[in-house]
């Protein structure tokens, strides 16, 4: 999934480093104690402490668990690898993609929460906000595949984790099989914040909240006196519309929109 810039950055993914850490160390004590209890009880007939049949049967039964443990080691260690390797290939990804995105808004430029880049409420001219706008369009292409990678690295993780433990026999319940099922799979997939999954391509969301954003947004203001002395505010667009305010004295002022 493509997260939202708000939520890649409340990302921490040192948990992920930390956390395949304690998840490899905590198998390799599963698996260390259940070959100690193994190894000790094969000892007692040598030790003369316990034979005979049921310590026989006590030591195939811990026999077992050391394999069984040892699966769990193994898996452990999977896990943690995959959480391992999603840490650094998450990690480079987010610090592309912000990375970028603190670069671009160093200038005339923003990016929203849904990763489009709109430009800043600047002054500037026609001319300018053509030369802008080109160059808008030029950084939105560069950085929407610093976006994908980051959805390709969280999905890259999501996948080794499953397939991990899928190996050993851990596999995901049916969602039919019961509706808490259902709704604990709604919980545990979230769906990506970019909704070009939702069935709207990209770069047609993309110019939409664009031009949602640049009707709203000044890009430059210009004052002048009507006919009877009154004070005209004339607002023009980075679309390229403009509003006009006009204040007076006898009356509350009007407004009127121009579209471009």
């Amino acid at each position: 999934m493509i997260p939202s810039r708000t939520r890649l950055s409340s990302w921490t993914l040192d948990a992920l480093a930390s956390g395949a850490q304690v998840l490899r160390e905590r198998g390799t004590r599963v698996e260390d104690a259940a070959v100690s209890v193994d190894a000790r009880c094969n000892d007692l007939p040598e030790m003369r402490a316990w034979d005979g049949v049921a310590q026989v049967a006590a030591a195939d039964a811990f026999g077992r668990a050391k394999r069984k443990a040892a699966d769990v080691h193994d898996l452990a260690s999977a896990l943690a690898a995959a959480m391992e390797q999603g840490f650094y290939g998450l990690s480079a990804a987010k610090s592309s993609l912000l990375g970028r995105v603190a670069e671009l808004e160093a200038g005339p430029f923003e990016v929203s929460d849904r990763w489009v880049v709109t430009l800043k409420p600047i002054e500037m001219s026609a001319e300018s906000a053509a030369e802008l706008i080109a160059q808008r369009n030029a950084h939105q292409a560069n950085l929407n595949p610093l976006m994908f990678a980051v959805g390709r690295a969280d999905d890259e993780l999501s996948d080794a984790m499953r397939a991990a433990a899928s190996k050993y026999g851990l596999v995901e319940s049916d969602p039919s099989a019961s509706p808490f099922l259902a709704l604990a799979a709604l919980i545990a997939e979230p769906v990506s914040d970019v909704p070009m999954t939702a069935g709207i391509p990209l770069l047609d969301y993309q110019q939409q909240e664009r031009d949602l954003d640049a009707p709203v947004t000044v890009a430059r203001t210009e004052s002048s006196l009507g006919a009877h002395g009154e004070k005209t505010t004339t607002a023009f667009m980075q679309d390229g519309s403009w509003k006009v305010f006009t204040e007076s004295s006898t009356f509350a002022g009007s407004w009127r929109n121009v579209p471009c």
